[in-house]
C-alpha cells in the first residue's frame, strides 16, 4: 500500500468514526437528564431528596428566555429509594455526573448528621469528587433549588460562582466536598464548617420567573458564612463577620476590606488587605493559647483628620487598626469557647504540640473548653498610603 492510499483510508476512517461518535453522543444524550444539584432534607423519619435538572433548550442561541432547569421532589425511606422514584417518573434517565452542589436541610444535618450523607455521596461512584456540600437555613433544599436568580439560569449555579467569589474571604473552608469532609471528621480533633446559604425577600415572588424581569430582584440567594459543627452535627450559623474572623485565625490569606473607627471616633478608616497569616501556639502550664495574626494592608480611604505623610500618623492608625482587631477576635474567641464545637482548632493544635499531655486529659479536654485562657495578637502593617491632599492648616 503506498502511502497517498494510506491516508484516504484514513482519512475515510476518521470520518466514519466521527460520525459514529456523534450519533451515539447524540442518542446519548436525548436518553439522559443533566443534573445539576441535589437537596436531602428529614421529615417526619424520611428522607426529602429535591434534584435540579438542566434545560438544554435554555443553552441554545434562541433559548435565552427559556427556564434553566427543572426541579423534582420525592420522599423516600433511603436518599437511593426517592432518588429512584423521580427517576421513575421521568422519561430520561437521570445523569448524576453533572452534579454541583449537594444542598443540606437544616433538620438533617442537626438530628442524622453528616456521616450518613458523605458515606452515600463516596459511595456512589457516578457523583463527582469535586461536589460542593452547603447547608441551607430556614428554607428547605427543595424551595433553594426552585428560586430564579439573576446571572444564572440555576439556583445551584449561582451558588458555585458564590462560593468561587468567596474564596477570597474563606479559602479552603468554603471547600467542602464529601470526601474532604469525611475525612477532617475523621481526625476527632477537628470540628468543621460549612457554608450556608439563605433566601432574602419576598420568596413567593423568588419562586416565579417575574423575579428575575425586574431591575430589582424581590428574592435573592445569600452565602450568608459559614455554619459551625460539633463533630459531625451542625451547632450554629456564623455570621458574616464571625466567619470573616474565623478564617483569619485559621490562617486564611485573605483580600477582603476592613473598616475601622478612627481613635477619636471621628470619622473611619478603609483597608485593603494585601496580605494575612495567623498561627496558634498552645502552653500547658498553665494551659494556654496564642493567636497571632499578621495583616498587610493598604489604605483604600480615611474620613480621619490626619496627615497621612506623616510617618508618626501611620504608626497610630496601625496601632487603632491592631486594637480594634484584637477586640473582635477576642470577643469571637469568648463565643467560641462557650460552645461545644471548636471550629478554630485548638483542640488539634494541642494534640500535636503536646500530645502526651492530650492523650492524658483527653476526656476532659475534649468535653470543655470554657474555661480555656486563649489571647490574640493582631500585627498590622500599612504598605502603601495611595494619593492624598494634606490637611491645610
Amino acid at each position: 500500500m503506498n502511502l497517498s492510499n494510506f491516508r484516504l483510508i484514513s482519512l475515510i476512517f476518521l470520518i466514519v468514526a466521527a460520525t459514529l461518535l456523534g450519533y451515539f453522543e447524540t442518542n446519548r444524550f436525548d436518553s439522559i437528564v443533566l443534573v445539576s444539584a441535589l437537596g436531602v432534607e428529614k421529615k417526619e423519619e424520611k428522607y426529602v431528596v429535591s434534584i435540579q435538572v438542566f434545560n438544554p433548550a435554555a443553552n441554545q442561541k434562541q433559548g435565552t428566555d427559556e427556564i434553566g432547569g427543572y426541579t423534582y421532589v420525592q420522599s423516600g425511606r433511603t436518599i437511593p429509594e426517592a432518588i429512584e422514584k423521580i427517576d421513575k417518573k421521568l422519561s430520561k434517565k437521570l445523569y448524576l455526573n453533572t452534579l454541583q452542589v449537594v444542598a443540606l436541610g437544616e433538620n438533617v444535618v442537626k438530628e442524622e448528621g453528616l456521616n450518613p450523607l458523605c458515606d452515600f455521596l463516596i459511595r456512589n461512584t457516578s457523583i463527582p469528587a469535586n461536589t460542593q456540600l452547603v447547608v441551607t437555613k430556614k428554607y428547605a433544599p427543595d424551595v433553594f433549588l426552585q428560586l430564579f436568580t439573576p446571572d444564572q439560569k440555576l439556583s445551584s449555579l449561582y451558588v458555585t460562582s458564590m462560593l468561587k467569589q468567596y474564596k477570597s474571604h474563606w479559602g479552603a473552608l468554603v471547600l467542602t466536598s464529601p470526601e474532604r469532609v469525611k475525612s477532617l471528621l475523621e481526625e476527632h480533633t477537628l470540628d468543621i464548617v460549612i457554608p450556608y446559604i439563605e433566601i432574602r425577600g419576598e420568596i413567593e415572588e423568588g419562586l416565579t420567573k417575574r423575579n428575575i424581569e425586574q431591575f430589582k430582584p424581590s428574592s435573592l440567594l445569600s452565602l450568608s458564612g459559614l455554619g459551625a459543627f460539633h463533630k459531625d452535627k451542625l451547632h450554629r450559623f456564623l455570621s458574616a463577620s464571625e466567619s470573616d474572623i474565623l478564617s483569619l485565625i485559621k490562617d486564611v490569606n485573605q483580600k477582603v476590606s476592613m473598616t475601622v473607627p478612627c481613635e477619636d471616633s471621628n470619622g473611619f478608616v478603609t483597608i485593603d488587605t494585601i496580605q494575612t497569616s495567623s498561627s496558634i501556639s498552645s502552653k500547658v502550664k498553665p494551659l494556654s493559647f496564642a493567636i497571632d495574626i499578621h495583616i498587610e494592608a493598604n489604605i483604600n480611604s480615611m474620613t480621619c483628620q490626619k496627615e497621612l505623610s506623616d510617618p508618626k500618623t501611620i504608626k497610630e492608625l496601625e496601632k487603632t487598626i491592631e486594637a480594634k482587631i484584637t477586640e473582635d477576635v477576642n470577643n469571637y474567641v469568648s463565643k467560641e469557647l462557650e460552645s461545644p464545637s471548636d471550629v478554630m482548632g485548638l483542640k488539634d493544635v494541642l494534640y500535636r504540640e503536646h500530645p502526651h499531655y492530650w492523650k492524658k486529659n483527653k476526656g476532659t479536654l475534649e468535653n470543655s473548653h470554657a474555661d480555656w485562657d486563649v489571647k490574640a495578637n493582631v500585627n498590622v502593617q500599612i504598605v502603601k498610603i495611595g494619593y492624598t491632599n494634606k490637611i491645610s492648616s
